[in-house]
């Protein structure tokens, strides 16, 4: 309510404070217009969208994996590449089904669509007239997930479907499966492209929906988005080859499978931030939190670190921490300090104007600590991010949540973000 809001601006208590769960008010379709312009891809996107088209999408169901570093533009790069291929061979309507693996992710990818798509209608509008080619004045992009239904249609062929462009979850698409497999069909032998991001971190899932695409819809091109191919099971890294063919597309050549290299090609061209590692132990004081609670002591120690990239120049520092408590505790310690810290934290029954509010902050600068727990990994995007301190102390650093979180300060000065980036993993408990 407003009168919690402004108790919490009053006491200078965090926002999350003054509400408890929300209320989604996103339409679950939208017809999007064409009337705007992005900047062109660069180079080695341009490399993947040729790569890609060439090697799965003009191939009745073909399969790929793309793998660029979090930071990289992969989700503009897929969807301009779909676009381009859907252009060119005067395929439309399309049916293009969109798998994310969190609603942060969907949301993402249901923003970037509308861009991409006005984006290149507007440019590639003149040219293809010119050719005698017709370009679509709008798009149907469709929010199937968090339980939201679709509205399927009778095509001009007679059969049911779902036109343009649905953006859904892992979760709602294996809710559909077992409560409503008539519609999950429907979506599936509907389809004639899909892009599962994060497709990794869903392996048993993946190849499930590779199975049922082989045996109802075999035309169907999928595609798997990731940052990090290679798993620590060797059992998973050679089932994600197996589903994917083995097609394997990188903006660097040679680098598909060596993650590190790509990321060193990426940081020298500018695409990422250079990544500068904090070493904690040189000047956390432990002496300090001898005779504290260790869950009380970890606090400090966390609340230490954001100080001292402060002092390090840092001015937009994202924190994930171990718990909610965590989150809650150090952002109010951090706001009423003697010189106050603006922070604030994010959890899951933040509402969600007020979480849009609050990174929209974030991304101007008017946060300076941002604190999460489990929210902030995947999907979020502040470019200019220096500082990303990841107070887990039992995360491991090979983890791809792990890698995830440090990609969300490595979006580089030559795609809107920084030149340099702070990395801490407090592990120290």
């Amino acid at each position: 309510t407003l009168l919690a809001r402004n108790f919490c601006k009053f006491v200078n208590l965090p926002l999350s404070f003054s509400t408890r769960g929300s209320k989604d008010e996103r339409s679950n379709s939208e017809e999007i217009q064409a009337s705007k312009n992005l900047p062109d891809l660069v180079p080695f996107q341009g490399n993947v969208r040729d790569e890609l088209t060439e090697k799965c999408l003009q191939k009745p169901g073909g399969r790929g994996m793309v793998v660029m570093p979090t930071g990289s533009g992969k989700t503009r790069t897929m969807i301009e590449t779909l676009f381009e291929e859907i252009f060119q061979s005067q395929k439309w309507p399309i049916n293009i089904v969109w798998i994310a693996d969190r609603e942060e992710l969907c949301e993402q990818a249901f923003q970037s669509f509308k861009e991409v798509f006005v984006n290149l209608t507007q440019k590639r509008r003149e040219e293809f007239e010119q050719n005698d080619m017709k370009i679509p004045s709008s798009l149907h992009l469709h929010r199937y997930w968090g339980g939201r239904d679709l509205q399927i249609k009778l095509g001009k062929n007679g059969t049911l479907g779902v036109f343009g462009v649905v953006v859904t979850s892992v979760q709602q698409l294996q809710a559909r499966m077992k409560n409503n497999m008539d519609e999950f069909l429907v979506i599936i032998l509907n389809s004639e492209f899909i892009v599962v991001d994060e497709a990794h971190r869903n392996i048993d899932y993946v190849d499930e929906l590779n199975a049922n695409l082989k045996q109802d819809n075999p035309n169907c091109v999928m595609i798997g988005l990731t940052a990090t191919p290679m798993r620590r099971d060797s059992m998973e890294t050679g089932l994600l080859r197996e589903i994917f063919e083995g097609t394997y597309i990188s903006p660097i050549s040679g680098a598909e499978n060596n993650i590190e290299l790509m990321k060193e090609e990426l940081t020298n061209l500018g695409i990422l931030a250079k990544k500068i590692d904090v070493e904690y132990q040189e000047f956390i004081d432990n002496s300090k939190f001898a005779n504290l609670n260790p869950e009380i002591a970890y606090q400090g120690k966390t609340i230490q670190l954001i100080d001292h990239v402060i002092g390090l120049g840092a001015k937009s520092i994202l924190v994930f921490t171990r718990d909610l408590t965590d989150a809650r505790v150090i952002a109010s310690y951090l706001r009423m300090k003697e010189v106050p810290i603006i922070a604030e934290h994010l959890e899951s029954g933040t509402n969600i104007d007020i979480r849009r509010n609050m990174i929209q902050e974030f991304r101007n600068g008017n946060v300076q600590v941002l604190l999460n727990f489990a929210i902030l990994t995947t999907g979020f995007d502040a470019p200019k991010t220096d500082a990303v301190l990841i107070c887990r102390p039992h995360l491991d650093e090979y983890d791809s949540v792990f890698q995830q979180m440090v990609g969300r300060g490595l979006r580089g000065h030559e795609f809107g973000g920084t030149h340099t980036c702070f990395v801490a993993h407090l592990k120290d408990y």
